[in-house]
């Protein structure tokens, strides 16, 4: 490898690393505000289960948190999907470049070892890549598929807080329901009661009511 493609082999592999770093910079900001929104999303359900808000309040809560999370959810699926474009691999760069071999230059920096004429001097020395460049970019393809799995899984995360959130919201919708049967089972039964001592009670009106009539009435001859 001559001086003039090492320096642009530098050059890459610094590309290579920004790109990386700028890359795991919004994976960190992903995992905020996925972590954050869950949290919104925990808070809600406690709020619920508490009865501590109106209906109109948590119906506007969900509403927000769910846009939220969707937000986040295709922001992530959009940076995911731009990861195998944003990475430059460097060896297939270098291959593509004519760069080569460690082998071929090495074999041919040991003849040049040996090959002292004019023109072997005053042309430029051939250098080896400092690093094997294929296991560079392995380890970057590594990095890449683990920040994706740990968004994926994140995000999947973040879609249950939804579910579990709607499912509370049916468990109080239920709750309210059976309140209200409880209340109205209540209502019917101090009816029945109240109608019972009515029924017990008209027997003795209506025998006193008799004795009152037979005392008032003369009796015959």
């Amino acid at each position: 490898m001559r001086p003039q493609q090492m320096i642009r082999l530098a050059d890459r592999i610094n590309k290579q690393a920004l790109a990386m770093t700028a890359i795991r910079d919004e994976v960190h900001d992903f995992e905020v505000r996925l972590e954050d929104t869950k949290t919104q999303f925990d808070g809600l359900a406690e709020q619920i289960l508490d009865g501590s808000s109106s209906e109109d309040t948590l119906d506007n809560s969900r509403r927000d948190l769910v846009s939220d999370a969707m937000s986040i959810k295709a922001a992530c699926q959009t940076f995911m999907g731009s990861l195998p474009h944003r990475v430059p691999f460097v060896s297939s760069n270098a291959s593509g470049g004519g760069l080569p071999n460690t082998s071929n230059a090495s074999s041919r920096r040991r003849f040049a070892s040996l090959d002292l004429t004019l023109e072997a001097l005053e042309s430029p020395p051939l250098l080896e890549a400092p690093i094997d460049l294929a296991q560079l970019d392995h380890v970057v393809r590594t990095d890449c598929n683990a920040f994706a799995l740990h968004l994926s899984t994140g995000v999947a995360s973040l879609q249950q807080r939804l579910v579990d959130l709607d499912v509370v919201l049916d468990v109080r919708a239920v709750d309210v329901k059976l309140a209200a049967l409880r209340e109205c089972l209540l209502r019917a039964e101090e009816r029945h009661g109240a109608l019972r001592e009515t029924v017990f009670a008209t027997p003795d009106a209506v025998g006193r009511s008799a004795r009152t009539a037979d005392v008032l009435t003369p009796g015959d001859g």
